[in-house]
């Protein structure tokens, strides 16, 4: 394989692993966006659409292959939680742990394909559908209609993830951001059109169909902080750049921050860092935003709404700093190393961002677990922007999300298939992943954010 990945390759990536799109990737969807003046939307999802009258989603997934002992119990017992624990981010991950969202299994089938709503959660923020489909090939949901009490949605926001969980069998979630839009108990109506499948001879092709469901959904109430700074928001400048904190709102699944950027000129390759009162960074789960053009003041003010994990211990206070990437004319260039499970530790580059090292191996007969440790500016990013792979260049699949082990030294697991040391051509595997760019943080824009 080629250093220089191609299209086909990034599309393999995605379909086998939980990874997100590298910010050198996701960048390039913003930058058309983030240049226009007027009250124009920046989806920052996995991938979103809006039309005037309902929401209308596509879906940029990963997809995983779920071990044959989840795959079981998935396909034997309601899924009560599992779907949010095996697909979601970290927020939807302590979620399903906790059993916060809302019970249900309601199916509908067409052309072929059943899909079964299996759990809900809204916490203020988020509204999140954990849902399962039989098909026989991979699959996620297209062309979604939502209506609240009848009434057709027009703010929502969307994203997702899909995973295989055995033959014929798909689990996943579809998440929006609402931001206190919606009512704190109602009945949503989901309409599904079409439903996208995925194979290596065909590509991406849809199904039209009908897959309706509705569904009651309640508002969490419990574990939610909400700060608001309207006369003297938290702020800091530097040269012509103001960054000022609107809002901070922190709940069980999701820790969300309003603030508004005033600058003389959009620059459309920026992220946001936030770390706790301890310095440990809370993982990015995506933004939404909103950009003016004042002629008057010759000046681009963009409201963002950021998403990253929860908090479980309520911080004294929060940093928020953000940062730019340079990814003009650049492209993904891969590292790769040999991988031997009895020469640990092994550690892998990553380019200008940091370093990745495999720390233990556990090689059991239905899984393999690497523990590991990342050092660099964008711990969350590059704990998703590694894999095994074989002589041949084919990935060893992943079986779910990478999991924080602990957030003060950025140790994680990430579980695997079984790893078999000699592949077909008797060629040994390899620790690859992707050289990142370093993330260029601007401290003199960093921003204290008290909380309690």
């Amino acid at each position: 394989m080629n250093d220089h990945e191609p299209d086909m390759e990034l599309n393999r990536m995605l379909r086998q692993s939980y990874s997100p799109v590298p910010e050198l990737v996701s960048s390039r969807v913003d930058e058309t966006l983030l240049s226009l003046k007027k009250r124009n939307r920046l989806p920052r999802k996995a991938a979103v659409g809006v039309t005037a009258a309902v929401a209308s989603l596509a879906l940029l997934v990963g997809s995983s292959f779920v071990s044959p002992t989840i795959a079981g119990a998935l396909t034997n017992t309601p899924l009560i939680g599992s779907v949010f624990e095996m697909v979601g981010d970290a927020g939807l991950q302590l979620s399903g742990q906790k059993g916060i969202a809302t019970k249900l299994n309601q199916a509908a089938e067409d052309k072929g394909i059943r899909m079964t709503v299996t759990d809900v959660l809204y916490d203020g923020i988020r509204l999140a559908i954990g849902y399962t489909i039989e098909a026989e090939h991979f699959v996620t949901p297209s062309n979604a209609e939502m209506l609240i009490n009848g009434e057709p949605v027009e703010t929502l926001l969307g994203g997702g993830g899909s995973s295989e969980v055995g033959n014929n069998q798909y689990t996943g979630y579809l998440d929006y951001e609402a931001d206190g839009t919606l009512p704190d108990q109602f009945e949503l109506t989901l309409k599904l059109k079409g439903i996208q499948h995925y194979s290596n001879d065909t590509g991406w092709q849809t199904t039209k169909g009908s897959w309706n469901f509705r569904l009651p959904v309640s508002k969490l109430t419990e574990g939610i902080t909400v700060r608001s700074f309207d006369e003297t928001p938290p702020s800091a400048t530097s040269g012509e750049t103001t960054l000022s904190v609107k809002k901070v709102t922190m709940t069980p699944a999701i820790t969300a921050i309003n603030v508004e950027l005033a600058e003389k000129s959009t620059v459309v390759e920026r992220g946001f860092f936030v770390y706790d009162d301890k310095g440990q960074q809370l993982q990015y789960s995506g933004y939404r935003g909103y950009s003016d053009y004042s002629k008057e003041l010759d000046l681009y003010k963009t409201e963002y709404r950021i998403h990253f994990s929860p908090i479980e211990a309520l911080p004294e206070f929060l940093v928020i700093k953000p940062y730019k990437l340079d990814t003009s004319g650049k492209t993904l260039v891969k590292n790769q190393t040999a991988f031997d499970p009895e020469l640990l530790p092994i550690a892998l580059t990553q380019g200008g961002t940091g370093t990745v090292t495999i720390t233990e191996a556990e090689l059991l007969p239905d899984k393999t677990v690497l523990h590991f440790k990342v050092e660099g500016l964008d711990p969350f990013n590059q704990a998703n922007s590694f894999w095994l792979e074989d002589g041949n260049g084919e990935l060893l699949t992943k079986l779910g999300a990478p999991k924080l082990a602990d957030r003060s030294t950025y140790s994680f697991t990430q579980e695997y298939a079984p790893l078999q040391l000699e592949d077909s051509s008797g060629k040994s595997m390899y620790l690859a992943g992707w050289k990142l760019p370093a993330p260029a943080i601007w401290d003199e824009l960093a921003v204290k954010i008290p909380v309690k």
